[in-house]
């Protein structure tokens, strides 16, 4: 029996091994990404002094006259006073030079908080090192199609692992020990058994974690069944309208806006401004729960443009079970859930697992001369 679950987690490691690795190693170079990035470009988020902060809408004065055709669509604002406010600009549509459309594209000005100075900017949908891995982990580059190679990898990987418990579990208690360190003092091909056997059981739960939050982003049925496990249904509170005669009042300026919001989420760690787009739509003030564990849950904060009289207040703890389970499937997929201790565990979990399809396709050739050698005396 046991030699059919060896075929099985064999053959099927084979098939999977090099999208396994695959996905633990851009996994492993993602996890720290924003760290990174930050301190790459320290001068683009952080500033050396405070002083007395300049009004928001002076800030946005200054990025209309470096972008004169360009529209603001967001400011956000961080509670840590060594962090630049981050204003979001969008093109106004038009043509390019051949005819060309353009539009759409949003660049990100980062700007001193105390001076106006514009630090640095960015251009999120630029290609960068990041945004490759995160591609190719994703989709493996290949959009819809490597979404749903990824999704059936899972239930083969799932096979795996479940093949892999099976093959480790001792017949003897006395060769548990055995099991669960690896001989150090042993030859090369046991020093390689053992990184596959016994690193493979220590990560086992940690990749069963992985392998669970993924599901959501390849098949729809698994955010379906984030609703059902948590007995509620898909949905969101209705969007509010400003409700004061148009025209009669002048919008409430950015500074406004951002006051009410540190009024109403005063423990934010930031507060990111939407001004509305339509004449009847609120301005609104978004927030990271502090009432999560991680920072992919949202508070909203619906005001009348005009007025600045609070429309709605929506809290990530009223949200529908199903949508606040689901906003935390990417901390616990990335390790962002505890801070840097679960990001340094995901780390070296995804970069020990990517060692997995390495060591066992050298278990199988090892395997492989050894029968061969033996078929060779025997005749």
């Amino acid at each position: 029996m046991k030699n059919i679950w060896r075929n099985i987690h064999l053959w099927l490691g084979l098939a999977a091994g090099l999208i396994f690795f695959t996905e633990c190693l851009s996994g492993t170079l993602l996890v720290f990404e924003d760290e990174i990035t930050e301190a790459l470009h320290a001068s683009r988020y952080q500033v050396n002094q405070v002083s007395q902060a300049i009004p928001l809408d002076s800030l946005a004065n200054t990025v209309r006259m470096k972008m004169p055709k360009g529209k603001i669509s967001t400011i956000k604002v961080y509670s840590n006073p060594y962090r630049t406010v981050e204003i979001n600009v969008k093109e106004k549509k038009g043509k390019e030079k051949g005819g060309g459309k353009r539009g759409g594209k949003g660049i990100i000005l980062f700007l001193n908080p105390y001076t106006a100075e514009i630090t640095g900017q960015l251009n999120p949908a630029a290609p960068t090192f990041f945004s490759f891995m995160l591609d190719l982990h994703q989709s493996l580059l290949t959009g819809k199609v490597g979404k749903t190679i990824l999704g059936i990898s899972t239930f083969v990987v799932l096979i795996i692992l479940i093949t892999g418990m099976v093959l480790w579990f001792p017949k003897k208690r006395k060769q548990l020990k055995a099991r669960l360190k690896v001989k150090t003092d042993g030859s090369w091909k046991r020093i390689n058994h053992d990184l596959h056997v016994v690193l493979g059981f220590y990560c086992s739960f940690f990749i069963l974690i992985l392998l669970v939050t993924s599901l959501s982003w390849s098949f729809k049925w698994a955010n379906t069944a984030l609703y059902t496990i948590t007995g509620s249904k898909p949905g969101f509170p209705e969007k509010v309208k400003s409700l004061s005669p148009q025209g009669s009042v002048k919008t409430i300026s950015y500074q406004q806006a951002l006051e009410a919001g540190r009024k109403q989420f005063s423990k934010a760690p930031y507060w990111s401004i939407s001004m509305p787009k339509q004449a009847d739509e609120p301005i609104t003030i978004t927030s990271a729960s502090t009432d999560a564990l991680h920072r992919n849950g949202f508070d909203n904060l619906s005001l009348d443009q005009r007025t600045g009289a609070i429309l709605q207040v929506s809290l990530l703890k009223d949200m529908p079970g199903g949508w606040q389970l689901r906003r935390y499937m990417k901390p616990v997929h990335t390790g962002a859930i505890g801070g840097i201790p679960t990001k340094l565990m995901a780390f070296f979990v995804s970069l020990i697992s990517a060692t997995f399809p390495v060591t066992g396709t050298i278990l199988w050739l090892n395997r492989m001369r050894k029968k061969k050698k033996t078929v060779q005396l025997a005749k």
